[in-house]
């Protein structure tokens, strides 16, 4: 029988455990997590459909679905409208299905070592050592998904590309409706922010949530939340609080080397994140179900893992054109520009085609230079 030690129980270590199980019953299986619970919450929680039907149990916690994103850039008063003509996407309640899948495996008989936070792991002798707070237990595999933790990450022999933003968000009951719609999901880009964020999700008729991801040398989130709390609050004539801050480390990067014989890496523990977004559960769909081909040696298909964090660099390269291309609009007067961008064919997560396809367009080039509006397509007719 393998044992396996998965580390970390958010949602990419219940979706490994929950196909590690179900592909390779006879295998060993402990879970460890450093808090006492199960479903932390931290994340805005937007997939696509694609990616929604790829989590199991997903589709029972879907609380909203959009149909655009609007982008502002307040520095060069300019905005992009990302309309999806035939792809929607969702806002899932993650702490709840966090929670879901907790109780399926526990159900199964799954061990799930709760309040238990793991120091650090050997490899010796063809064996793991894992050293946790309940004591040292031996395993014949491990699986990282511990969140970003470098440190562990690396004595474990995985890495990767790796730029830490801290992020926070609350949840607020607004004085009137957003102006943007209530299927739109708004990101605002500020320059100060240097490469950061803020987004405002429409969750019912006057309740969002606000939220910022910034670099913490150039501006803390706390700071950057209370500017976009006093900008909302005049938008909607005054704002209310209905939960605490809440959040975490958001990543930009991608993984360079996820795995090896002995250990696997998957969601923020390898960077496995969409750039441009912040957004983890994407990558963590497709690579939790690589779990049981690691655990099983059949390396042959870990190539598709090798694809995925291929895709994910690209969502870090083009993030970091996306930032080049506002910082030279900037330096050369560029302003007063609406960009409306229609996508058929292509999704939410699809995120360097869309925007590859704004910064290479000879349109729009022409309608900065003119200062004026754009509508571009991007997908099967692009």
């Amino acid at each position: 029988m393998t044992s396996i030690a998965i580390i970390g129980s958010g949602i990419s270590g219940l979706l490994a455990a929950y196909h590690v199980f179900r592909r390779s019953a006879s295998s060993s299986l402990r879970v460890y997590e450093a808090r006492h619970y199960i479903g932390r919450p931290h994340c805005t929680g937007l997939v696509s459909e694609e990616t929604l039907n790829r989590i199991p149990f997903a589709r029972e916690y879907v609380l909203r679905e959009y149909s655009s994103v609007k982008i502002l850039v307040p520095e060069l008063r300019a905005s992009v409208d990302i309309v999806f003509e035939d792809r929607r996407f969702v806002k899932i309640d993650r702490v709840g299905l966090e929670r879901r899948l907790y109780s399926e495996l526990s159900s199964l008989g799954v061990d799930f070592s709760l309040g238990d936070p793991v120091y650090g792991a050997l490899y010796r002798g063809g064996r793991w050592f894992v050293r946790s707070k309940s004591g040292t237990r031996e395993y014949d595999l491990l699986i990282l998904a511990s969140g970003y933790n470098r440190r562990l990450a690396e004595a474990l022999g995985l890495s990767s590309r790796a730029e830490v933003l801290s992020g926070l968000q609350v949840e607020l009951e607004t004085g009137s409706r957003l102006p943007v719609g209530e299927d739109s999901v708004l990101v605002v880009m500020l320059r100060r922010m240097d490469g950061g964020f803020a987004w405002v999700v429409p969750l019912e008729e006057r309740k969002v949530i606000l939220g910022c991801a910034s670099d913490p040398s150039e501006l803390w989130s706390g700071e950057c939340l209370r500017l976009m709390l006093t900008v909302v609050s005049k938008i909607v004539g005054g704002s209310r609080a209905l939960s605490e801050p809440y959040g975490g480390v958001v990543l930009r990067g991608y993984p360079l080397r996820p795995y090896n014989e002995r250990a696997f890496g998957l969601g923020d523990s390898v960077s496995m994140v969409k750039s441009l977004s912040g957004g983890g559960l994407y990558a963590a769909s497709i690579a939790s179900k690589l779990a049981p081909a690691f655990v099983e040696r059949r390396h042959g298909l870990m190539r598709s893992l090798e694809s995925l964090s291929s895709e994910l660099e690209r969502h870090y390269r083009t993030a970091k054109s996306v930032q080049a291309a506002l910082r030279l609009a900037e330096a050369v007067g560029f302003s007063n520009v609406r960009v409306t961008v229609r996508a058929r064919g292509i999704g939410y997560d699809d995120h360097p085609r869309i925007m590859l396809g704004i910064l290479k367009s000879g349109k729009l080039l022409r309608a900065v230079t003119a200062r004026r509006s754009a509508t571009l397509r991007v997908g099967t007719k692009d």
